[in-house]
C-alpha cells in the first residue's frame, strides 16, 4: 500500500469518543472511533501506513486480519471523502 496522510484540508481534534476529522474546505465532520483516531494521528505525525497499522495492532486486542480490513475499509471511506491522500 501507498503511504498515506491526511488531506491538507483536514484537521484531527480529539473528542470523548476517539477523535473528529474537519475538512476545512467545505466544514464536514467525520467522526473516528478510537482505533480509527489512533491511526489516523499517527499519520497526521508523519507515519507510514505500516506504522500507524503496527500502532493500532499493538493498542487494541484483536486478531490482525480483523484490524487491517477494518483499517481497509476506513481509508477507502477516507479516500471517498477526500480526507486522505497518496504520498509519493
Amino acid at each position: 500500500m501507498n503511504d498515506l496522510a491526511l488531506a491538507d484540508s483536514v484537521q484531527l481534534a480529539a473528542d470523548e469518543h476517539g477523535a473528529v476529522l474537519l475538512d476545512t474546505h467545505n466544514g464536514q465532520m467525520y467522526g473516528l472511533n478510537p482505533a480509527a483516531a489512533l491511526f489516523c494521528a499517527a499519520l497526521a505525525e508523519g507515519a507510514s501506513y505500516e506504522k500507524a497499522s503496527q500502532a493500532v495492532l499493538n493498542a487494541f486486542d484483536a486478531e490482525e486480519s480483523v484490524i487491517r480490513a477494518d483499517l481497509d475499509e476506513l481509508i477507502a471511506e477516507l479516500r471517498e471523502r477526500n480526507l486522505l491522500r497518496d504520498v509519493s
